[in-house]
């Protein structure tokens, strides 16, 4: 007789045989998704353990080359101190051994060397007044090495009339406060094409030189020169000799600075269009430079073809070459006329600028009306020019006064009218022709030159006080 506890467990088996047979396919299926689900739960665990791991190596990692670099820099910092130690301890022993004369003559010797690098280090920098040195970016760059400065054409105003105010010499040095003391003005950044020295012979004449200031410097920095302007000034007691002045002008800014050219301008002479340069001709050695082309007084036009008064360039050979003007026209003008004939014996020839640029504007002054004793010292001086100029110059001059203005050098000189006639009455072929009642003395001529003398003196700009 079968028990309660096998009854029950026959019954049981039957049971999960008919669950099995009835839910067969769902049973497996929920079998196979418990398998994947296990599966997909051991895969991340081992994920996280790996990533764990790998962190864990990189802390150990970290900690260890730290750990290493601090070891090494530890053994390098030993290393060096005890080198330093070293060394040091091979200095002492040496200094206590080593004589002091070696000593001295070590440290002499460093000297020199110091003294020589610095010597050609600053041979280029250190500069007398025609060099400026400019600093950038620790970098020095000297006078010759900047580029030359190019023609920027549209910074020019053309021409412009001339403006007569008479304006106060502390307005004319404030308005040109860029000029350095003593007349110089350069361009910023460029090297010009000439260093050059403007010469103005002068007496009595202040109202003239403020409108020339006035109206000529803006010019000439829109023109980019380097220039230096020199007011020479004679002292009262002996007759106005411009030319003689000039030579003057000429040999004492050749004491101060090298220049390639040379302007002579007059006072009452001024350029009306900035792009009439203020340069020398650099076609050739033989050809100097008239600037003053066009004057209103001649209607504008060319008096004659010899004609180089009023603004006129040359270089420093070519006027030495001529012994410069002669010193013996104590009258009004020709001092010009025969420096052209020095120049035309050199077989020199004249350049002009264009005559859309050439126009001058000469303000009104009184003119020395003895003509004829004009006329007797052109004819007496044309065969003395080796004798009479730059080179009989020097003891018949004194240099009064010499002061750096802001806008210029003044000049204030003092001639010896007697001393220089002496000279000339001493120099042979010189000699002042007598008057003759009755006959009536006509200028020399040069061959092919035409004179227009029955031009009349127009248009003359008289000054307006401000």
């Amino acid at each position: 007789m079968d028990t309660i506890p096998s009854v029950l467990c026959r019954y049981k088996v039957r049971f999960l045989k008919y669950i099995v047979s009835r839910f067969r396919t769902k049973i497996l299926t929920i079998a196979l998704l418990s398998m994947l689900l296990a599966v997909y739960q051991m895969t991340t665990s081992f994920n996280g353990a790996k990533k764990t791991i790998t962190q864990v190596q990189r802390s150990v990692f970290e900690f260890d080359g730290r750990y290493l670099m601090k070891a090494s820099f530890e053994g390098v910092n030993k290393s060096f101190a005890e080198k330093q130690g070293n060394i040091t301890e091979l200095d002492k022993r040496y200094r206590v051994k080593a004589p002091i004369d070696d000593a001295n003559n070590t440290i002499t010797n460093i000297r020199r060397s110091i003294i020589a690098f610095d010597k050609s280090y600053h041979k280029n920098t250190t500069s007398d007044d025609a060099n400026k040195t400019f600093t950038e970016n620790q970098r020095i760059i000297t006078e010759s090495q900047l580029p030359i400065c190019v023609r920027n054409m549209t910074a020019f105003h053309g021409r412009e009339t001339v403006n007569l105010t008479i304006h106060k010499w502390q307005n004319l040095d404030s308005r040109f406060s860029d000029t350095l003391q003593g007349g110089r003005l350069k361009p910023e950044g460029c090297k010009a094409v000439f260093r050059v020295a403007i010469i103005i012979p002068y007496r009595d004449r202040d109202s003239h030189l403020k409108i020339l200031m006035s109206n000529v410097l803006p010019k000439l920095q829109r023109q980019q020169l380097d220039y230096t302007i020199f007011v020479v000034e004679q002292a009262p007691g002996n007759r106005f000799n411009r030319g003689m002045l000039r030579n003057i002008g000429f040999l004492e800014a050749n004491k101060t600075a090298q220049y390639d050219c040379f302007i002579f301008n007059d006072v009452d002479t001024i350029i009306e269009d900035d792009r009439n340069m203020f340069e020398c001709d650099i076609r050739g050695e033989k050809m100097i430079r008239h600037i003053a082309v066009l004057v209103n007084v001649f209607q504008y036009k060319l008096l004659y073809s010899y004609l180089i008064g009023g603004i006129l360039s040359v270089t420093y050979k070519q006027f030495v070459a001529v012994n410069g003007y002669s010193n013996a026209f104590f009258v009004w003008g020709a001092e010009d006329d025969d420096l052209f004939r020095r120049f035309h014996k050199k077989h020199y020839r004249i350049s002009r600028p264009s005559n859309e640029v050439a126009y001058t504007t000469t303000l009104d002054h009184e003119r020395d009306p003895k003509l004829d004793e004009r006329k007797n010292v052109y004819n007496s001086v044309e065969h003395i020019s080796e004798k009479d100029g730059m080179n009989t110059i020097e003891d018949k001059y004194k240099v009064v006064i010499r002061e750096e203005r802001k806008l210029f050098t003044w000049l204030y000189v003092r001639v010896d009218e007697e001393l220089v006639q002496k000279s000339l009455d001493a120099t042979p072929r010189f000699k002042l022709p007598q008057k003759q009642p009755g006959i009536a003395r006509k200028p020399i001529r040069l061959k092919g030159a035409k004179r227009k003398d029955h031009v009349r003196q127009r248009h003359i700009h008289k000054p307006v006080l401000s």
